[in-house]
């Protein structure tokens, strides 16, 4: 079989550009039905063709970005117009290929953004009000490669609309759109990359632990690539940010200086060719928790979905919501943490999950404490089952019960907020076991082929899976949930980040007897999600966790299958190329369209449940 199991969207028919000439390129997103389905696919699809086009341009130094006052006819923009009072060509020339240096570096990220950030600070000494000064009610592009791909970041942050162009537009009048739109990407990299971020607040962690520690992206050729650094995530202790997929996919690794030599050795004896991705993880980790603190201050009125909330906002809405919705929402207090915190979730029913007939739907999220995007995207699922309920989604309430669980690992979760951005375990403590480390890999601590394959002895490793299976009760207690509702549980879906990945089981590399209905669910969840999805994301990838990434024991996804869920699912959302740490402004999309692949996924399960039944 197709190892990789995988499917596009890239032979979608329709679609439908905007007016040609001058406005040639942007594309109307207000469409619904399967028209807009049809379209967004090939936006996608096109945008991504034109990034990577983009960055394929050679990056344009700092001097000659500052000095040149020529426009360079080897560029993608060949020529800018002067728009709108003080703005020069050379302005307008200087944030563009600002843009497209920030979008090619891959070694020494931080000084060399320093130096651009400054000279770019002695052109626009206030970059907000820059951003101000232009309107955001017109739209404009020129016909230019770039034009799609800004102006989808552009609707991602402001939350606007883009409407289709007329060919009588001027460019003079509308070039502000689209110079707000790479400012506004170009902002987060700043922040992101070079640690400048606009407000006074404090990290939220200690990240010097990680100083030294840097990122390589390692081309993966073949399976025997990715085999290396399983056994290098062993022997080495490296962390896998992101495992890749041969000839689609390069890996992200992150090692520490002391094994820095060691690892570079290992690819070289095998032949793996790598790059550098990320020199030092510490100042990359302290700019993120400045972005997400001034993300925060900048916030009014938001809800807890709608950035990465703590483990006190997420009790409170949950606590809220049961209050509100009594007819609908219960409650439950699994128990507690190793360290004490009430461990809850919501139950989400018409009928007080008396009514047999309806199958039951199960996420949760955190299991990997750093993974903070989950969070918001089982809270949004939450809002739309309760809050805003829509008529078009009336028959996933109506007909299914829920089992939301947004936290499951919750002291993990809060340590990853205060002292450790990247701390992926648990925070249990057993001295008998290890003296020095906390915490167990809780997606390795069930009970099925525990403790067999893809995890490690060693205490300290992230892929430690414990002493023995359901030694952590924050894996217990996913289990008793699983267990209490088998009888008409249908579908789990156990949230992860990142990598864009729908697997299933098991990850010993052998199939369920219904594969082939796990793979058609997972098929039209992962095609929901790729009809909404940002170019920069990659496609969907469905199939069996062992044949996709790599070989796992003791995981959820696993337990879910071998006790009988028919529908058992790992889920790994976007990363956009910011890995664990993604910018809080991508949660809305990541959670819009994440919903549109659960609601997908739910009807499925449905429709089979009610086959089963009915046998």
């Amino acid at each position: 079989m197709d190892k990789t199991n995988r499917y596009n969207l890239r032979s979608l028919p329709g679609g439908r550009r905007g007016a040609s000439g001058a406005g040639a390129g942007c594309y109307s997103m207000r469409s619904t039905g399967d028209e807009a389905l049809s379209r967004r696919a090939l936006v996608a699809k096109q945008a991504t063709a034109d990034h990577r086009e983009l960055n394929s341009h050679s990056p344009l130094l700092v001097e000659n970005v500052v000095q040149s006052t020529n426009v360079d006819e080897s560029a993608p923009v060949k020529t800018i117009k002067r728009a709108r009072k003080k703005w020069t060509k050379e302005m307008n020339m200087f944030i563009l290929r600002t843009y497209y240096i920030l979008t090619s570096l891959e070694e020494d990220t931080t000084s060399y953004l320093t130096d651009l950030h400054t000279k770019f600070l002695e052109q626009f000494p206030d970059m907000e009000d820059i951003k101000m000064e232009f309107g955001i009610d017109k739209c404009k592009i020129n016909s230019i490669k770039a034009g799609r791909n800004h102006l989808m970041h552009y609707q991602l942050q402001t939350g606007e609309t883009i409407d289709p162009l007329e060919e009588n537009d001027t460019f003079e009048d509308n070039l502000s759109r689209y110079l707000v739109a790479v400012l506004v990407k170009m902002s987060i990299l700043v922040v992101l990359l070079c640690g400048f971020a606009f407000s006074n607040a404090e990290p939220l962690g200690n990240n010097e632990a990680y100083s030294g520690y840097s990122v390589y992206s390692v081309n993966l050729r073949d399976r025997s690539d990715q085999l290396v650094l399983l056994n290098l995530q062993v022997e080495l202790n490296v962390d896998l940010w992101d495992h890749g997929a041969p000839d689609l996919r390069n890996a992200l690794v992150m090692v520490s200086p002391e094994n820095k030599l060691k690892f570079l050795e290992t690819l070289g004896e095998n032949g793996i060719n790598h790059q550098l991705h990320l020199a030092d993880v510490a100042p990359f980790l302290k700019a993120y928790d400045e972005h997400v603190a001034s993300w925060k201050q900048s916030r009014t009125n938001r809800m807890p979905f709608e950035d990465y909330p703590r483990y006190a906002e997420v009790d409170a809405y949950m606590e809220r919501l049961a209050q509100e919705y009594p007819g609908l929402v219960t409650l439950v207090n699994a128990g507690p943490s190793f360290e004490g915190r009430a461990i809850k979730y919501l139950k989400i029913s018409t009928t007080n999950f008396s009514n047999a007939s309806k199958p039951i739907y199960f996420l949760d999220a955190t299991l990997h404490a750093r993974e903070w995007v989950t969070v918001p995207v089982a809270l949004y699922s939450i809002h739309r089952l309760v809050e805003n309920l829509r008529d078009q989604d009336r028959d996933l309430l109506e007909n299914i019960d829920w089992i939301v669980l947004p936290i499951a690992n919750p002291d993990g979760y809060e340590y990853s907020h205060t002292d450790d951005r990247l701390w992926r375990r648990t925070r249990s403590y057993n001295p008998e076991v290890s003296a020095e480390c906390w915490g167990v890999d809780a997606n390795r601590n069930f009970d099925v082929n525990f403790n067999t394959i893809g995890v490690s002895s060693n205490p300290c490793s992230n892929t430690y899976p414990g002493h023995v299976a359901f030694s952590e009760p924050e894996a217990r207690y996913v289990r008793d949930i699983l267990l209490e509702n088998i009888d008409r549980l249908q579908l789990y879906m156990n949230i992860h980040s990142h990598g864009n990945y729908l697997l299933f089981g098991f990850g010993n590399g052998t199939l369920p007897a219904n594969v082939a209905q796990l793979h058609h669910v997972a098929a039209a969840m992962g095609a929901a999600i790729d009809v909404n999805k940002l170019p920069i994301a990659p496609y969907y990838l469905i199939g069996n966790s062992n044949l996709v990434l790599y070989g796992t024991s003791g995981s959820a996804q696993d337990y879910g299958q071998e006790v009988g869920v028919p529908f058992s699912y790992t889920l790994e959302l976007p990363g956009y190329g910011y890995n664990f740490v993604v910018p809080p402004q991508y949660i809305n999309q990541i959670n819009t369209e994440t919903w549109e692949g659960i609601a997908s996924s739910a009807r499925l399960a449905n429709l089979y449940y009610r086959a089963r039944n009915s046998a």
